[in-house]
């Protein structure tokens, strides 16, 4: 009986270490990608507890910028990329904010994490970054942050950047699998500005048919950090104070001859009416694919929460998946 006893003794230790050892996993799954020391940016430690059956989930990183004014498209954005999210894949979510923003909002894109069991959000407090940055219009200094990724995600080889004006309609696991070894960046072709600014290719130097949009990106990461992309990044922005698409700019001249095309239907991008025509730079087949079959759309142009646009409804489809649904109408009630 003693040695029964024993056994089962040494059978409970052996699934307690186990257990501790599946638990360290999961914690240093979620934990990971912090940012660089020297970069001194506070990461929010709210983050999700994750399940026993996540550590068998394939992983992508997602790095969106928001700010108090954007919470809503932000919170609809990303409750449309895990409402269509394979369950097998793992999202963990690094939200670049700069210190104005509030406990409050970052409540309501927590709750993200109480909702889908594969993902979690771990914010990157931007401080007063990017405070002196040319901005215009309706574009603020929130855009730049895109720009410090390879330093902050300092453990990642890859991401995925996603403007928050954006509706995703499939997983993106295919996007963030694509082989980018030789290559800065991958995004698609502008829809307007890489066709018909010819000026612009002019004060880039950049070939229209090699001008991508900014607002979805797959970042090779490792690459980035190897050839200095941010100090690149920081003295093109030095060096042209007033550069009229901001970020945009600076990416497609800095990585011009190490960007990666992507499938039109990874960023199909709503800035005006969608004809028959695709433009250079986007092969016909894929262009007619995007349109009846996009994984991201994207509203560069008029906004679906202000106006009826391009697949307005769709965003407002995923607006009522959120427990936020009378406050984003109130705040847009003369669009919806």
């Amino acid at each position: 009986m003693k040695k029964i006893k024993d056994l089962k003794n040494i059978v409970l230790l052996v699934l307690s270490i186990f257990f501790v050892f599946i638990i360290y996993i999961l914690i240093a799954r979620c934990n990971n990608a912090k940012p660089n020391e020297n970069t001194k940016h506070v990461l929010n430690e709210n983050t999700k507890k994750t399940t026993e059956e996540d550590i068998n989930l394939k992983y992508v990183p997602i790095v969106i910028s928001t700010n108090n004014n954007y919470i809503y498209p932000a919170v609809v954005s990303m409750t449309s990329l895990l409402e269509n999210s394979d369950k097998s894949v793992f999202y963990k979510i690094h939200v670049f904010v700069s210190n104005e923003f509030s406990e409050k909002n970052k409540d309501k894109l927590l709750w993200l994490e109480t909702k889908y069991k594969n993902c979690c959000l771990e914010f990157v407090d931007m401080k007063n970054m990017f405070n002196d940055a040319f901005v215009s219009g309706h574009v603020t200094k929130e855009t730049y942050f895109r720009l410090k990724i390879p330093s902050i995600l300092s453990e990642e080889k890859k991401c995925i950047y996603l403007d928050v004006d954006t509706i995703i309609s499939k997983d993106l696991y295919e996007l963030y699998s694509f082989n980018i070894e030789k290559y800065y960046i991958a995004g698609v072709p502008d829809r307007i500005r890489g066709i018909k600014d010819k000026e612009r290719e002019n004060n880039l130097g950049v070939p229209l048919n090699r001008y991508i949009n900014a607002g979805v990106l797959l970042f090779n990461l490792e690459k980035c950090r190897v050839s200095n992309i941010e100090m690149q990044f920081e003295k093109f922005i030095n060096e042209r104070k007033e550069i009229s698409l901001h970020d945009q700019d600076t990416i497609n001249a800095v990585c011009y001859d190490g960007i990666f095309d992507l499938p039109f239907k990874f960023n199909v991008q709503l800035c005006c009416d969608l004809s028959n025509e695709s433009p250079k730079g986007v092969i016909k087949k894929e262009w007619d694919e995007g349109i009846e079959n996009p994984v991201i759309i994207h509203y560069p142009g008029t906004k679906p929460w202000n106006s009826l646009t391009w697949y307005a409804t769709k965003w407002w489809v995923y607006a009522k998946h959120t427990p936020y649904i009378e406050e984003i109408r109130l705040k847009y009630k003369h669009s919806h």
